[in-house]
């Protein structure tokens, strides 16, 4: 009806909203400076659920939305950028779920991947899976919602065993459909099979939970991590139709340095760059918390996936640099890691890679390098994200891709300027970690000095030149 598909667009709109926020934590914002903005999207949210009396359906994910967008206000208040996107991606998913069912645009894409199909598009068949998938797991998610606020952490009633044992199935069939389904299409595209695997991994331990049957806060948390994952491959998906570059042992000779190509986009997908923060970040707490993980391991695999982003990136350009600078970040921390050390030097070493990330994250949004057409149009239609200001004339002084730090990235959001004056950067603990103390002191005062736009990472790329030839 027509009241359904203007429920349907409002539905829509609040999505929309709920991915800003999502970019923006990607960018590297402040969690706690998108809590007011996800506080009144879920008010919006909670009062938009009340209009849906006529469609269960749609209000069953337009209420698991708004529980999902309460934790996500609750971990931005906290400074937890994990469960804050985590959340906040499972909130957006399910308005998005919501708006599929009020509006038809199930059956609308449906009718368009037929005829994307019909030109033998292996990717768009790929996708048409993915988004199956996807709008499956949210579903998940929504009924695991209603038994949760239901019962909480109390033991399952009957009822509640069947609704959980129910969605215990569901989970282990889309376990299988991933890997029936999807591994197989993704040849070539090292970066999407990792994204596969985690997905993988996060509906099987859903679907153990969900079995027993048990679910509780631990199992509705394992099932909006399935989601968030899915909604991560999907997105890596769309972004790389085509093949990744070939490992060092199917790499032909001669074809160092990156791809040159005409259609080359400047920044590698930004869902890619997303997996990669996110792998990298969890390195970090882990390494914090003592965890009895191969992390050594595990960080060599952040190393080896940010160098197939690198050979696609064009040479001297300033993704290069950046995947440079968090190649040997990651590097670093990965030979200290080896060596059982999880000292503070590691930490700022892994500290140092994702920050770098995030900042690529936030130059790629911002010039909508690698989003295709469709993002880009996006982009131009969204207001910008707080706290990125990438300059990209600091291209020059970087040329090779071997020269610059991760402070280039601007001004700290712990000093004078605060969040909202550029892209966080890793604190003067960085990669500028062994400049003297009066070097460290001349650029701490240059922080303070208003300067033209582009002069402070020229000035920071002198005190390093002048740390490399203290050594």
């Amino acid at each position: 009806s027509d009241a359904a598909v203007d429920l349907g667009q409002r539905a829509g709109e609040l999505a929309k909203r709920q991915e800003t926020i999502v970019k923006r934590l990607d960018m590297g914002v402040p969690p706690g400076t998108q809590a007011e903005d996800q506080k009144q999207l879920q008010e919006d949210t909670r009062r938009f659920a009340e209009q849906l009396a006529k469609q269960p359906e749609a209000k069953k994910s337009a209420q698991a939305a708004a529980e999902a967008g309460k934790n996500a206000e609750d971990a931005m208040r906290k400074g937890d950028r994990p469960n804050a996107t985590r959340e906040a991606e499972a909130a957006a998913s399910l308005l998005r779920d919501a708006q599929r069912r009020l509006s038809g645009q199930e059956d609308k894409e449906k009718d368009k991947d037929k005829e994307k199909n019909k030109d033998k598009n292996d990717n768009a068949d790929l996708v048409n899976v993915l988004r199956r998938l996807h709008g499956e797991q949210a579903q998940i998610v929504a009924e695991a919602t209603r038994v949760h606020l239901g019962i909480g952490e109390k033991a399952l009633d009957f009822p509640a065993q069947r609704s959980v044992g129910e969605l215990g199935k569901r989970e282990t069939g889309l376990f299988q459909k991933l890997k029936d389904e999807v591994l197989a299409k993704l040849t070539g595209h090292p970066i999407a099979q990792l994204a596969v695997q985690r997905v993988g991994t996060a509906l099987e331990r859903a679907a153990t939970q969900l079995n027993r049957p048990a679910l509780g806060e631990r199992g509705l948390r394992m099932t909006k991590v399935a989601l968030a994952e899915l909604a991560r491959l999907l997105a890596i998906a769309e972004q790389r139709p085509h093949p990744m570059p070939k490992t060092d042992e199917e790499k032909p000779p001669g074809n160092e340095g990156g791809q040159q190509g005409e259609n080359q986009a400047p920044f590698p997908p930004q869902a890619e760059l997303s997996l990669l923060a996110s792998m990298q970040e969890e390195l970090a707490r882990l390494t914090v918390t003592g965890a009895p993980h191969d992390l050594a391991a595990g960080q060599q695999e952040v190393v080896k996936y940010v160098d197939l982003l690198m050979r696609s990136a064009r040479s001297g350009s300033r993704p290069q640099v950046l995947l440079n600078r968090v190649a040997r970040a990651a590097l670093a921390a990965s030979e200290g890691l080896a060596r059982n050390d999880r000292g503070l030097p590691i930490r700022h070493q892994q500290e140092s890679a994702s920050t770098s990330l995030r900042q690529l994250i936030a130059e790629a949004a911002s010039q909508g390098g690698s989003s295709g057409k469709n993002q880009e149009q996006e982009r131009r239609d969204e207001p910008p994200p707080p706290g990125s200001n990438p300059d990209p004339k600091s291209n020059d002084e970087n040329k090779g891709g071997q020269a610059g730090t991760a402070a280039q990235a601007g001004k700290s959001q712990n000093g004078k300027n605060g969040p909202g004056h550029g892209v966080l950067i890793v604190p003067e603990h960085g990669d500028l970690l062994q400049l003297p103390p009066e070097l460290r002191e001349r650029l701490r005062q240059a922080r303070e000095q208003p300067m033209p736009p582009g002069a402070l990472p020229i000035f920071e790329r002198y005190l390093e030149l002048l740390e490399g030839a203290g050594k």
